[in-house]
């Protein structure tokens, strides 16, 4: 039987870490596993969902003026109304929960002593909740253009997608200042 033998000096010297743009795709990859087998996510789903749901049973049971005179009136009332409840929520959901989970959970402190730079994780985690929170804005986005075509059909004006590119905008801002108060990445005061 042959003894283990140890790795030799040039083994050791051709063992590379991954890339920074690699270590931020794994992070955000196991960011977004994490997010979708939390109740946290299918929460906010459910919540944005019953937003939308409401919104439908209001209009079509009241079907107020202001709403349905025109496409235009229609997606700025029913946009403008309820976007910045959903930007909220989402920030609140993923933003917050982004950094101090690893030590309220205590895996934080295996995951920062891995040869991994504390930048990477920083954006990786950062990218996982803007990424959650884009496909609860593009949910809700669905429902809003699924009314609009039970309404007026395919008469949807360019402004809607400019208000979603805008809110999106709206929800990265939202968390990179959350994050301002930190000095260095991940060296916040959370940690």
């Amino acid at each position: 039987m042959a003894k283990p033998t140890s790795p030799t000096i040039p083994d050791l010297k051709r063992r590379v870490l991954p890339s920074s743009v690699s270590q931020v795709g794994t992070i955000t990859k196991y960011e977004l596993v994490n997010y979708f087998r939390s109740r946290r996510f299918f929460v906010l789903l459910i919540i944005g969902v019953i937003i939308g749901a409401l919104l439908t049973a209001l209009v079509g049971y009241y079907r107020p003026s202001g709403f349905l005179s025109s496409p235009l009136d229609f997606y700025s009332n029913w946009w403008a109304g309820s976007i910045t409840f959903v930007i909220i929520l989402s920030g609140i959901f993923y933003g917050g929960d982004a950094i101090s989970g690893e030590f309220q959970n205590k895996t934080g402190y295996f995951l920062v002593a891995n040869p991994l730079r504390r930048s990477s994780i920083y954006i990786g985690k950062w990218l996982g909740a803007l990424i959650a929170s884009v496909i609860m804005l593009l949910v809700f986005t669905a429902i809003t253009v699924g009314n609009g075509i039970y309404y007026f059909g395919l008469n949807i004006p360019y402004q809607l997608w400019e208000s979603l590119l805008f809110s999106i905008w709206l929800r990265f801002l939202a968390s990179r200042s959350s994050s301002a108060h930190c000095s260095r990445p991940l060296r916040c005061r959370y940690w």
